[in-house]
């Protein structure tokens, strides 16, 4: 369990951890224990052990998804999906979907869709 916030933590390799950590807090990491992710936005804590380990979002090397709201922080690392950029596709295939409605019954018995509920607006 987290020991900031008491949540259960998602099980994370060592590996995670010494791709992301801070020189500094990889200094401090004892390879042994298995690791967790604190998801939870509130709290300062990013990944811990049950041996009392704790690394805080000052001790990783990136901004954490979870914990971070701009919308320029990375959601998938690998690819360089931020929000920003998935707001910006999402927008991109709505803007292709209300210039082509015939897109949406092009095939037979396909469902038509009369408005589209992205991220609280309707189109």
């Amino acid at each position: 369990m987290c020991p900031h916030d008491g949540s259960n933590g998602k099980p994370v390799k060592l590996i995670t951890l010494k791709s992301l950590l801070q020189p500094i807090a990889l200094e401090q990491l004892d390879p042994q224990p298995p690791y967790f992710f604190c998801a939870h936005a509130e709290c300062p804590i990013v990944y811990f052990s049950e041996a009392g380990q704790e690394f805080t979002t000052a001790d990783v090397k990136v901004s954490v998804f979870q914990k971070d709201q701009r919308d320029t922080v990375p959601v998938c690392y690998c690819f360089g999906w931020s929000r920003q950029r998935i707001n910006e596709e999402i927008n991109s295939v709505v803007r292709a979907v209300r210039s082509s409605p015939s897109w949406m019954i092009s095939k037979p018995n396909a469902v038509v869709v009369n408005s589209i509920t992205l991220k609280g607006f309707a189109v």
